[in-house]
């Protein structure tokens, strides 16, 4: 990695956090969050489970 490209790098990670919040603030506004939800709960159960092995 060059220390020159930080910007390039710092703007594609800007870039793609704004376009994936916007995409899910338009995406939740008409629909219900029981499904983002149970992805959370399994995906937070998973990773306890490999935490603990």
């Amino acid at each position: 990695m060059s220390p020159h490209l930080g910007w390039l790098e710092a703007s594609v990670i800007g870039g793609s956090a704004y376009v994936s919040i916007r995409f899910l603030s338009r995406h939740f506004e008409n629909r219900p969050l029981k499904p983002f939800a149970g992805c959370c709960v399994v995906g937070g159960a998973v990773s306890v489970v490999l935490v603990n092995r």
